[in-house]
């Protein structure tokens, strides 16, 4: 077996500090990769609930106008069952949920 001289070593210890590095990047890589579909799903659920306000606005407003308290009580229960909803949803994300 040859002898190893100290530029051996020192090849085999930055050959050792590259492998950790790429090791590290690749799993800080896939944490930022974890990060993005995390904001792309927070994005989407916010977008989700904007239309949904809008909505029961809309449904709201026609309510008010038409003095309709059947079609009011209906909206109030849908407000209520989709609180709901996003606070159990925003629970099972990790948020406070309220």
């Amino acid at each position: 077996m040859p002898k190893r001289t100290v530029e051996d070593w020192r090849f085999r210890i930055i050959d050792a500090k590259l492998n950790l590095l790429l090791k590290q990047g690749a799993r800080e890589m896939s944490a930022l990769q974890d990060l993005e579909a995390q904001v792309r799903a927070t994005v989407g659920v916010q977008e989700s609930v904007v239309v949904l306000l809008q909505g029961l606005k809309e449904a709201l407003d026609e309510a008010i106008l038409n003095g309709d308290p059947v079609k009011l009580e209906e909206i109030r229960d849908l407000l209520a069952t989709k609180t709901q909803e996003l606070s159990d949803a925003a629970v099972a994300a990790g948020g406070s949920g309220g």
